[in-house]
């Protein structure tokens, strides 16, 4: 098939028709059409086309990915599912987001560790909760122990649920007086179970706060 035409297209970032006779357009970057030295009246076969199609696709993909990660970090899991919502081929997005990884730009046990050091601080819930959210991440599961371990101990925890409850306690301190103290026990239990913490931390936690 000849290249009948390229089409400068109007788009914040440079992009070109290659008008094919008899085939469908391809729509490229100006880096597509130099790296394959394309010109009009150029001959282009069925494999050619199909290279071109998929460079193009790659250097979109790397393109999204360098920009979704420049805001914060992220796992190897949810650069490709982002990628995959814009439009690229899952096995793409799924290169795309290896080579991430494989070039130091992306890196799971990194992100963990960021992601659980940040929801720590915001008091977000418990070794539970914050497990099913990395996993949810897309995290692999021997990354997730290895990094709960490090960060996620008993004290740490315990700390973060009495901080957790303590509040919930000025929120709420009209109706829980209210209560007698064993359905006020067992509210504020059932709330940090919520929270993703095992019932010896809440123990723990409630009896810091002097209603254990």
């Amino acid at each position: 098939m000849r290249l009948a035409r390229i089409e400068r297209l109007r788009s914040r970032i440079p992009r070109f028709r290659l008008v094919l006779e008899g085939a469908e357009p391809l729509v490229v970057s100006d880096e597509i059409i130099a790296r394959f030295a394309l010109s009009r009246g150029d001959e282009v076969s069925e494999r050619q086309r199909t290279e071109i199609a998929t460079a193009q696709a790659e250097f979109d993909a790397r393109r999204i990915a360098v920009n979704f990660i420049s805001y914060r970090p992220r796992s190897v899991r949810e650069v490709a599912r982002h990628l995959q919502r814009k439009g690229i081929a899952p096995d793409i997005a799924e290169q795309a987001a290896e080579r991430l990884r494989s070039a130091g730009l992306i890196n799971d046990d990194a992100f963990a560790r960021m992601f659980i050091r940040d929801k720590l601080q915001r008091r977000s819930g418990g070794q539970m909760v914050l497990r099913q959210k990395l996993i949810e991440k897309g995290v692999a599961r021997a990354v997730i122990d290895a990094v709960l371990k490090d960060l996620v101990t008993d004290d740490v925890q315990t700390d973060v649920a009495t901080q957790l409850v303590r509040a919930r306690i000025r929120r709420q301190a009209g109706s829980l007086k209210r209560l007698d103290p064993n359905m006020r026990r067992k509210k504020l239990f059932d709330f940090l179970m919520r929270k993703g913490f095992s019932s010896e931390i809440v123990k723990k936690a409630l009896t810091a706060t002097g209603i254990g």
